[in-house]
């Protein structure tokens, strides 16, 4: 039986990249390459059962949909190529922006206190 390495293509995060041994270092940075911490926590815990339900071999593929939401989640990908495009747009048809809101309607500074 011959075993073919092939390394990752994308990004994202490796399921075999666990520590090879347990020490201080790695109990301080187990939260460095991940989003336990973050807003795109909820996003890392549905891909995590899912790739616990399905194995890491076809955790990739079979999770997919949960990977590209934690994904978007933590790179707005999808959302900066929405901007782009729309950037674009308003370019090719020449439009202007809105005008800016009056001046005391939106506080951009704060007073001081004495």
């Amino acid at each position: 039986m011959t075993y073919n390495f092939t390394p990752a293509t994308n990004f994202g995060p490796r399921l075999n990249d666990l520590p090879i041994f347990d020490c201080t270092f790695t109990q301080v940075t187990r939260e460095w390459m991940n989003f336990q911490k973050g807003y795109c926590s909820a996003y890392e815990l549905d891909f995590a059962r899912c790739a616990s339900r399905v194995g890491a071999v076809n955790a990739m593929r079979d999770c997919r949909k949960y990977m590209e939401d934690m994904q978007e989640c933590a790179y707005h990908r999808k959302s900066l190529e929405r901007y782009k495009i729309m950037q674009a747009e308003r370019k090719k048809q020449g439009k202007s922006y809105m005008p800016p809101p009056p001046k005391d309607s939106v506080v951009t500074w704060y007073p001081q206190i004495s």
